[in-house]
Order: structure tokens, then sequence, then C-alpha cells
């Protein structure tokens, strides 16, 4: 279960402590991304006024209601609703292997559940800002709330701003730690303004994040493009760079042993050569894991250092021919 879906559970529980419901229902309520705690609610009145007295009756009414709601929405009916799945192999979150200039560390260590922070986390692709983020969350026994620049962004007029006012409700509901990815997007500079309405949406967001009052965390690969007068509003500011040569030696064992090979201290000690002259980034070594693991092979040392090698070539080239709204995709 995800710290979101055990939140959403504690709710449910309380909305039905008077309704006779199984907790298979429960969990198929829970489960499902669409259904919210104002849905219990409106299950919960509706069952209450018509007098359901069994958890059959209760299911019947509740998968009516739901399946109703959600088909408006365009969402996959209750019913198909799919346990969970099995986990997929990750490496450990070690957070010596981030390589940022803030003592990440002692940041999570000190930040407890009751704390009002903004956080700017900035830096090349894959370099660990959402898994330091899910990290945090999960530390002070918070779910993590991602949103990105296409839940924030709409082509209409006024919408931008609902939607940003709705994801800041929606984490103060949640309780959640709030990441905002490519915050770039819609906080760019001001000064390069060509409309009225991009002023207008930076500055609702700047009054929204100002509002807030948990952990607030915006996430970018693009620095330079935001408004130089917002990284003001932010309390802490973390550069999150490439891997150092001993951070991505250390990874890569990390990745071979979670294959179930062994790494000896002379094929480590050859991995940091290896690495010495390459950019390495977290995200390089998921993407080799997930091929890992779905073509079920056990590379070597030797094997690793290749693929890493070919991943690394491909970033520079992308990154060397970005250009435009391209350049801003993660």
């Amino acid at each position: 279960t995800t710290p979101v879906e055990r939140l959403k559970k504690k709710i449910a529980w309380r909305v039905f402590k008077d309704l006779p419901i199984n907790e298979r229902m429960v969990e198929r309520m829970v489960r499902h991304r669409k259904v919210t705690p104002a849905h219990f609610e409106k299950v919960n009145r509706i069952c209450q006024r018509i007098g359901v007295s069994t958890p059959e009756e209760a299911g019947l009414v509740a998968s009516k209601i739901l399946n109703g709601d959600l088909k408006a929405v365009h969402a996959r009916p209750l019913e198909m609703a799919r346990p969970e799945t099995k986990r997929r192999i990750e490496l450990p979150y070690r957070p010596n292997l981030i390589n940022c200039d803030t003592d990440i560390q002692a940041l999570t260590q000190n930040l407890d559940a009751d704390a009002s922070v903004r956080i700017c986390s900035f830096g090349p692709p894959g370099t660990g800002k959402t898994a330091w983020a899910r990290h945090l969350a999960e530390s002070i026994g918070k779910p993590l709330l991602v949103k990105h620049a296409a839940d924030v962004l709409d082509k209409f007029l006024g919408e931008t701003e609902k939607n940003t006012a709705e994801i800041f409700r929606e984490a103060e509901k949640t309780n959640s730690v709030l990441m905002l990815d490519e915050v770039d997007s819609f906080l760019p500079d001001r000064a390069n303004a060509s409309r009225h309405w991009e002023i207008t949406q930076a500055n609702q967001f700047l009054t929204a994040m100002e509002s807030f009052e948990g952990i607030l965390i915006c996430a970018t690969n693009l620095k330079d493009n935001l408004d130089p007068a917002t990284m003001r509003r932010f309390d802490f500011k973390i550069n999150f760079d490439h891997l150092q040569t001993e951070q991505a030696a250390l990874l890569a064992c990390d990745l071979l042993e979670t294959l179930g090979a062994k790494v000896t201290r002379s094929q480590e000690s050859a991995l940091c050569a290896a690495f010495r002259n390459l950019e390495l980034a977290h995200g390089d070594f998921a993407a080799l894991l997930r091929r890992y693991s779905a073509m079920k092979s056990k590379p070597d040392w030797r094997r690793l250092v290749e693929d890493l090698t070919t991943e690394a070539n491909y970033r520079n080239v992308d990154q060397s021919k970005a250009i435009g709204f391209m350049a801003t995709i993660e």
C-alpha cells in the first residue's frame, strides 16, 4: 500500500464508522485513484438515508454510486480496480549517493510532519530530485503528492489559476508533501512575459505558495528559466548534480548486487577507473535496471560499464540537440 492509500483508508473507516461495509469493498475504493474522500462521504450519506443494513447492500449501493461518478469523468469503473501488482525491482535509496550542495541528510532528519518550508531543487534530469522528495515524505510519515506542468497549465483563460488552487487544496486535504515538477513552466521570468495573463498566473502561484503551510518542493531542470525574484521565496535552494566517480561506482555495485551478482574490491576499483570521465545520473542506473529486469539478464561489471557509457552518450546527444519546448522535457 502507498502512503496515499493508507491515508485514504484511515479517512474511509472514519467516514464509514456507522455503516455496515466490508473491508474488501473499502480496499477497492481506496485503491482506485479517482475515488476521493468526498466520494466516501457521498456513499455514506446515501446509504444512511435509504437505511442500508447489511454489508452486501452497502457494497451494491457504493458500486452503483461510484461507478456512475467514475463514468461521468471517463474513468475506469470500480469493478476493474486491480489489486496491488508485484513490486518492481528498485535500487536501495542511499542519501550518501546523492550529489548536491546541501546536507540533505541533516535536512531530512530535522524536518518533521509539522514543518512549513519551501524548497527549490534544481539540476540535470535523473539526479535524484524526486527520489529525495519521496524519501523525505516517507521519513516524516506523509504521502508525497507529485504534480507536473501538464497538471497545472491549461490553454483556457483562468483554468491554470483554478488548477493551481486545486492542487494546493488537495495537498492540504491529504496532508501531503507537495512536489511540483517542471516548475519553470509556470514560474517563468516575468521580465520576459509578453502577455498579461502570464504575469497573473505567476503571481497567483506565488500567492498560493506563500499561503501553503506544509512542505513544498519545486523541482526544475532549467533553473535559469525561473523568475529570479521567485528564488527569494524559497527557504532552501538545492543544486543536484551528476554523480561523483565514487558514488557512481557504489551505485553500480548496488545494481549488480540487486541482480544477484557479487562485486569484488578489485572490480569496484575498476568501476571507479571506468567512470572517471563519465557524467552519470541515478536515472541512467534506473533505466538499465528496468532493462535488465525485463530481459531477466545478469550483466557483469564490464557489460554494465558499456551500457552506462551508451546511456551517457545518448543523454549528451539529446541535450546538444534539444531546442524549444523539447528542451524542457525531462
